[in-house]
């Protein structure tokens, strides 16, 4: 896996993802920005007794939802579904008492399954293993790993196209959508939340040279990446990286690898078989079983430019555990 290649399908699949939420979400968020904009340093939205109010860090789970989430590794249920109702119902129990990840990731549950009914929708007649198979037989040829991984995650969602995981709750009816959820998560100061907003941003940068409306889109982007910073979330910091090396983002895509090695060195999995970012190169034989990005950056750029993005990450760590959010800006500069 060539990890100039791999940084920037990282970085476009995310805009990608993020573009077709932007368009299913049916919200304005300019609101949102225009107040982000006013303070850098403190603007997150937030629930608090029902009102927006602004915070300083994320909120902490009620002992409720802690209850309903110990022993539960929600990520890997997440990854590992076969049912996304039953995964969603679950899920739901934990959202409603208050879990930001949890929230977040109701929400992806909710959006991939959405995305696959759009998908199908052509083929109304017939069963969700039968439309499957006509959505094959008339697409694009591809391999057969890629046609097995399409029927996996559609039939997962089969139970979600016609019931409803959250019958018997006290919930408003924009609760079926995952937009309900993604927003609770960010105003939850989720940092995997706030992260894919902070992407949203960028897929909706001005195209003008209008000086406040760019002064409004930076602003907007650097607090969510700040209160990603401030969770030390390696999940989060690893989004950073691949913001911060998409070419229309920055002119210098290391300090994005750099904030991915930080990020794997503070314990995120960058295994290539993380299906999170691995674009499931082991399933397909692209990659090797095992294979990290530290091995994929050490054999693409080489050990002097390596050990040149290495050092960065080490200062990335020091500036994270000292809070030194001014000594980031170096790996923060956005075009």
């Amino acid at each position: 896996m060539n990890i100039r290649a791999g940084a920037v399908a990282l970085s476009m699949l995310m805009l990608t993802a993020i573009a077709t939420s932007a368009l299913l979400i049916d919200h304005d968020e300019k609101g949102q920005s225009d107040a982000l904009a006013v303070d850098s340093s403190a603007a997150l939205p937030i629930k608090e007794d029902g009102v927006s109010v602004l915070v300083r860090k994320s909120a902490e789970p009620s002992e409720e939802a802690i209850g309903h989430s110990a022993g539960v590794d929600w990520l890997s249920r997440y990854h590992e579904s076969t049912d996304d109702f039953a995964l969603a119902r679950d899920l739901g129990d934990a959202a409603v008492a208050g879990d930001a990840r949890v929230e977040y990731l109701l929400g992806q549950v909710l959006l991939r399954c959405q995305v696959q009914k759009i998908v199908l929708a052509p083929y109304a007649e017939g069963t969700v293993a039968e439309r499957i198979e006509l959505h094959l037989a008339n697409g694009p040829s591809g391999p057969e790993h890629s046609r097995a991984r399409f029927r996996r995650e559609a039939s997962r969602c089969e139970r979600l196209f016609s019931e409803d995981p959250f019958a018997g709750q006290d919930l408003p009816d924009e609760a079926r959508g995952f937009g309900y959820w993604s927003k609770l998560a960010v105003e939850s100061g989720d940092p995997r939340a706030l992260m894919d907003r902070a992407f949203r941003t960028v897929a909706g940068r001005p195209a003008s040279s209008d000086v406040e409306k760019d002064r409004v889109f930076r602003e907007a982007l650097m607090a969510d990446v700040r209160m990603a910073f401030s969770s030390r979330d390696p999940a989060a910091l690893f989004a950073i990286g691949g913001l911060f090396s998409y070419p229309t983002v920055t002119a210098k895509p290391e300090q994005g690898y750099a904030w991915q090695v930080a990020a794997c060195e503070a314990g995120y999995d960058c295994s290539l078989a993380n299906p999170d970012w691995g674009f499931a190169c082991v399933e397909s034989g692209a990659c090797l079983v095992g294979e990290t990005l530290l091995d994929a950056m050490q054999r693409d750029f080489g050990s002097a430019r390596y050990a040149e993005i290495y050092a960065k990450a080490q200062d990335i760590q020091y500036k994270i555990k000292t809070n030194d959010w001014d000594g980031l800006q170096q790996y923060l500069e956005i075009k």
